[in-house]
């Protein structure tokens, strides 16, 4: 789902896109002026329903059997563009409301960094010039089960432009924020658009906690590309609709992993075949 820049309309689509979220969902945060600083140890609160997704009235989430549930971003980063950046969504988004006025370590959700690339349970982060279009991050949400728990997200941010660090926080904040099932809410990190929140409020953890308060029946399962034991060898499979992954045993016994997208569906299936 894309979100216009300010002044060009389309308003009137927002809520329609919002049902049709049984498709891949693609959640744009386009580029305004930032004109303060949110501090994280702050706690403000924004008036509101709550900003979760819902698909067939269940609300979007990874699942796990126990908590917290740990959700792994996978870190395909360059530096040094978007490098300060990565370890902050995994520290600000492991934070929930412990009391009045007080944060603490989430009892419900963990999230952490890893090398990207070679688990589909993960969000993969990744970072390129993908034009100067209006947007500077944009989340996927790649496949979602009838129960709403998602199997396979991933965030893209935007080198085309050139942004301060709290709008590069804010940018990546609000990106994962929408991979662990959050929709867009004004007066948070969530906003529509970059407005000066470059980190979560209290809402925002008020949310995902209500989302993740209870264990499911089943863990995202781990679906890890190994690499073939031979030098020289390369297996494949699918990653999302439209793209594969590549991985090979190099002579030198280093593994080279290749992401490759597809125009079409069609194509990424025919791809992948053995």
């Amino acid at each position: 789902m894309g979100l216009d820049l300010p002044g060009r309309g389309r308003a009137g689509r927002h809520s329609a896109a919002l049902r049709n979220i049984l498709s891949p969902m693609a959640c744009r945060l386009f580029l305004v002026t930032v004109a303060a600083v949110f501090s994280v140890l702050a706690l403000p609160s924004a008036a509101g329903a709550s900003h979760a997704w819902f698909v067939n009235g269940n609300p979007v989430h990874w699942a796990g059997t126990s908590d917290p549930v740990r959700v792994h971003l996978g870190d395909n980063l360059d530096d040094p563009v978007w490098d300060s950046q990565r370890y902050i969504p995994p520290f600000v988004w492991s934070i929930g409301v412990t009391g009045p006025g007080q944060l603490g370590l989430s009892p419900f959700v963990n999230v952490g960094t890893q090398e990207g690339g070679l688990a589909s349970n993960e969000v993969e982060m990744h970072d390129g010039f993908y034009g100067r279009n209006g947007w500077v991050g944009q989340a996927t949400l790649n496949s979602i089960d009838s129960q709403g728990h998602l199997r396979d997200a991933s965030v893209q941010l935007n080198q085309s432009y050139s942004l301060s660090d709290s709008q590069k926080q804010a940018t990546i904040n609000h990106e994962v924020g929408h991979t662990l099932g959050l929709s867009h809410q004004a007066g948070t990190v969530m906003c529509p658009v970059l407005c000066g929140i470059p980190n979560p409020v209290q809402h925002d953890w008020d949310v995902l906690a209500s989302v993740n308060a209870h264990t499911d029946n089943y863990d995202t399962p781990s679906l890890s590309l190994e690499a073939p034991a031979q030098p020289g060898e390369t297996t494949r499979r699918r990653d999302g609709r439209k793209a594969v992954v590549y991985i090979t045993r190099l002579r030198d016994g280093d593994v080279r992993v290749r992401f490759r997208d597809f125009l079409t569906e069609e194509a990424a299936i025919e791809a992948a075949r053995p």
